[in-house]
């Protein structure tokens, strides 16, 4: 969680620990973001916290262009504040849960290898 109150510290320790496989915990709920509120105003309140309402959340993520636009940009700008860190790790494969109507689903999120300039988030199927 790049944008956690101690992701400093575990970077750190990571450091100091080079034989440690790391990887990047992605924030979607119920956590603070990377990017400013007024980047992504229709994801994080003014404390850039992202709400607890999963099924809310899930709708929006889904339903709403404008929404997952703002999910891809911060979600980008998580994977950047990890390669920021130069912690080194296994490569890119993300699964994301979202919990619509009770019902687990997924998308995957490929990131490219490198620059990780790239992300693809495919259409969400609901169960």
């Amino acid at each position: 969680m790049v944008a956690g109150p101690a992701a400093e510290d575990a970077v750190r320790r990571a450091r100091k620990m080079p034989n440690l496989r790391v990887g990047l915990h992605l924030v979607v709920i119920e956590g603070p973001s990377v990017l400013p509120q007024a980047a992504i105003p229709a994801l994080v309140d003014r404390k850039r916290q992202f709400p607890s309402d999963q099924l809310r959340l899930g709708l929006r993520y889904f339903f709403l262009p404008h929404v997952r636009r703002q999910l891809a940009a911060e979600i980008r700008a998580q994977f950047g504040a990890f390669a920021a860190t130069g912690l080194p790790t296994q490569g890119w494969c993300v699964f994301c849960g979202l919990c619509v109507k009770g019902r687990l689903s997924s998308r995957r999120i490929r990131i490219r290898r490198g620059r990780h300039s790239c992300i693809s988030i495919p259409a969400m199927t609901m169960l």
